[in-house]
């Protein structure tokens, strides 16, 4: 426990030592100030280097992004080349003759021996596949190694069928192990896939490199791929390339960078790695002995079923682009200003010395004066050391609190004892909100004497902080409010009675005069609120079809645009293969009547998309007998792309047509709206092969269409409210789809529509009423 007159001389001691210490401040500066320019200094020189290796990995990054990116590329090459046999079965080597020629590989892709095509045989295919070979003008044709094995694969096609690839003619590629396994992880996974490191069959003793295999399966058509065993039932052999590696990097990159060198291995955890490129050995560089890269950067890439490793080191044309001489430059200037900065703190101080005892005259007059204004007001002055956990108080503090001096400790809590309970909580909230800067100390709060009398306290304090935010000491006053506070309690209380018998008058009459008003107002305006709420629902359900209808369009455009993209593709392929026939005079007659036969098909099936489209938003001016299988069978038309796409089967069970009657292109977009909804529940069910059942039949003399699917069904909380307007379960959804198809159904059809669960999804079923006999 201390007063203030012990404070005020553990104060002065406490600037004597101040004092003290600042007389070699500006010494402290000096080598406080050279030490972070030496620590910026370092900061720097290793900035600059850092700089360098971040230039460094961008351009070694952007290497290895080109080269994958090539490999990529290829893969479209090849996929390309499989896609071949998906137009024709029966491609002949003519067909891949002219594909590749079309591909300009040397000029396009360089490195890249040729594009091949290996067939699959079993035992019993082997001689029917030599003799066909052989008919075609190849009378050295054979399969090699010679050998019997379970299976065997011939390259048969590989162009350009230049002396290089000649030797490859016939290789049983599948009869080498690291070349086997590739292969089998292409065919079974519908992947592209690198065989490295290998050397190929096209390689002589001259100029020999490193090479590489990329395959991609190649499958019957028409036949399913959705499984490993029906794949390996479809499948008919490979396209695939033959890689050297020293010419794909160089063709890659144009030329080989002089700054830096590259090397690409390929291996793994359980696989040695093995190098495939070498820049410094391919551009035969030579460097200064015992030379050492300041720096390396490595980088892996997981591609094609390989881990590729690159490796770059710096070479000495980079090395001269670090500048060191920057940083001695820094250094000096740093150093230089921490003489200075060191300087004009020694100026301030003995400036400030001389002002500071100015100022302590002055505060000793302003102290005296502020102890009469205290004692002569009750004002209690409190000062609280926050690292020591430590309150001085004067004598006016402890009439206050109504406590002696010796009965009281001096920390923080010994005062937060004498507040009163209820006010404890909010007065040390107040507090930590004032130490973290939040707000000033401004408070009343209830204090407890040891007799048990309760005083109102008013308490004012200011944070004093160091130099980085932390808080020192607070210092503050308090005043007794006791007799302020009973005096405003009182008027409050008359103030309050007055105002309530006021108020329960007022609110008697005025409860009076609105209800009259509401009754008068009820009588005179209900027809009118009735025709409006009418009429806004109306225009409420217009907006509605109009959004559905939109809804509807846009999918059905973009559905459109998948369905022609298939035809537009062939008919471009076939005038591609009509003019290369013209190229090599090859187009016959019957090649020309097959080629124009194939191109009236192709628009015949895009036209008949665009009839669909257009029959859809033609206007339904009033109800009509229609069709169900035909509505059903347009609905189909204009999304079954987008459903084949993603992997979802229409099943059609719809032998027995069935005539209604309403408008038809509303019970379209009905439809439309359900095969959507089936669509997007079985996306989101993760489902391998998705399928959707529509079923038309007679049930009780009422039309039934029911529609089904493998979508996993409908939560059960939600069954109910499926047809709610503005309910969705889906983040972007509108919620209108099925509201919309329930009112089209019952307003304009006379008819139902409800869904209930199934085993492995949901069903929904429009019920319609029948219009005559059956069609």
């Amino acid at each position: 426990m201390e007063n203030t007159d012990s404070h005020t001389r553990t104060g002065n001691g406490a600037s004597k030592r101040i004092q003290q210490i600042s007389n070699w401040l500006p010494i402290g500066i000096l080598i406080i100030s050279l030490l972070p320019t030496l620590f910026l200094w370092n900061m720097y020189s290793n900035s600059l280097h850092a700089r360098a290796e971040a230039v460094f990995k961008d351009k070694t990054e952007d290497i290895a992004v080109r080269i994958t990116r090539r490999m990529h590329d290829h893969e479209q090459v090849l996929r390309g080349a499989a896609g071949l046999f998906a137009v024709n079965e029966n491609t002949t080597r003519t067909d891949w003759r002219r594909y590749v020629s079309a591909l300009q590989l040397d000029s396009n892709h360089p490195g890249i021996l040729g594009v091949g095509y290996s067939i699959w045989l079993t035992p019993a295919e082997k001689e029917a596949n030599i003799g066909r070979i052989r008919s075609e003008g190849f009378p050295e044709y054979t399969i090699r190694p010679n050998g019997d094995r379970p299976v065997y694969t011939s390259i048969i096609y590989l162009e350009p069928f230049n002396w290089r690839n000649q030797r490859a003619f016939g290789y049983d590629m599948y009869s080498e192990p690291l070349r086997k396994a590739a292969m089998d992880r292409a065919r079974d996974e519908n992947i592209a896939t690198i065989a490295a490191k290998i050397i190929l069959v096209q390689e002589t003793d001259k100029d020999k490199q490193s090479g590489m295999l990329m395959y991609v399966p190649v499958y019957n058509q028409g036949m399913p791929l959705d499984t490993r065993e029906n794949r390996h039932r479809a499948f008919r052999g490979f396209a695939y390339s033959p890689i050297r590696m020293n010419d794909f990097v160089q063709g890659t990159l144009g030329k080989l960078p002089e700054d830096a060198s590259i090397e690409i291995s390929v291996g793994g955890k359980t696989i040695e790695r093995d190098q495939m490129f070498d820049s410094i050995k391919s551009g035969k560089l030579v460097l200064p002995e015992n030379y050492t890269p300041s720096i390396v950067s490595t980088k892996t890439i997981q591609a094609y079923g390989c881990s590729w490793h690159f490796t770059f080191k710096a070479l000495p044309a980079f090395d001269k682009e670090l500048n060191r001489k920057q940083s001695y430059l820094f250094l000096v200037s740093g150093i230089l200003f921490s003489a200075l900065v060191s300087y004009l703190s020694f100026l301030t101080l003995k400036t400030k010395k001389q002002a500071v005892k100015l100022v302590e005259n002055e505060l000793a007059q302003l102290n005296s004066r502020l102890s009469l204004a205290t004692d002569s007001a009750g004002i209690g002055v409190w000062e609280w050391i926050v690292p020591e956990n430590r309150l001085i108080w004067d004598r006016w503090m402890f009439a206050q609190y109504g406590v002696d001096e010796d009965d009281f400790g001096g920390a923080y809590q010994a005062w937060l004892r004498g507040v009163h309970p209820a006010d404890k909580t909010r007065c040390d909230r107040e507090i930590e909100q004032a130490l973290r800067g939040e707000k000033e100390f401004d408070t009343e709060f209830r204090v407890i004497w040891p007799s048990g009398q309760v005083r109102h306290i008013k308490a004012n304090g200011r944070v004093q902080r160091s130099f980085d935010g932390k808080p020192l000491r607070m210092i503050g006053i308090n005043y007794d409010i006791t007799a302020r506070k009973i005096s405003e309690e009182r008027m409050h209380e008359q103030a309050v009675m007055l105002e309530f018998e006021v108020a329960d008058r007022q609110r008697a009459q005025e409860d009076l005069a609105v209800k009259q008003v509401q009754l008068e107002a009820l009588n005179s305006s209900l027809q009118q609120r009735i025709d409006d709420s009418v009429g806004e629902l109306r225009r409420k359900d217009q907006v509605m079809i109009s959004q559905s209808r939109q809804a509807a369009m846009g999918e059905m455009i973009g559905n459109i645009a998948h369905q022609w993209r298939q035809p537009l593709n062939a008919l471009a392929m076939l005038l591609g293969n009509m003019k290369s026939a013209f190229d090599y005079n090859e187009l016959t007659p019957e090649y020309m009547d097959k080629g124009v036969e194939n191109g009236n098909r192709l628009i015949q099936k895009m036209s008949s998309t665009i009839t669909d489209f257009r029959n859809f938003f033609l206007p339904d001016k009033e109800s009509v007998s229609f069709s169900a299988r035909e509505q059903i069978s347009h609905a189909v038309a204009l999304v079954e792309a987008a459903l084949t796409s993603q992997n979802i089967r229409i099943i059609l069970d719809v032998e027995q047509d069935l005539t209604l009657t309403g408008l038809p292109n509303e019970f379209s977009q009905v439809l439309i709206n359900l095969l959507a909804n089936s669509r997007d529940a079985i996306k989101d069910s993760g489902v391998a092969e998705g399928c959707i059942t529509i079923r038309l039949s007679e049930h009780d003399g009422m039309g039934r269409v029911s529609i089904s699917d493998n979508g996993g069904g409908i939560p059960p909380d939600v069954l109910d409210k499926i047809f709610e307007p503005y309910f969705s379960t889906k983040e972007m959804g509108t919620g209108i789809g099925l509201y919309m198809s329930k009112m089209i159904i019952e307003r304009s059809m006379s008819g139902t529509i409800e869904a209930h669960n199934i085993q492995g999804g949901a069903e929904f079923v429009v019920v319609t009423p029948l219009n005559g006999k059956q069609a």
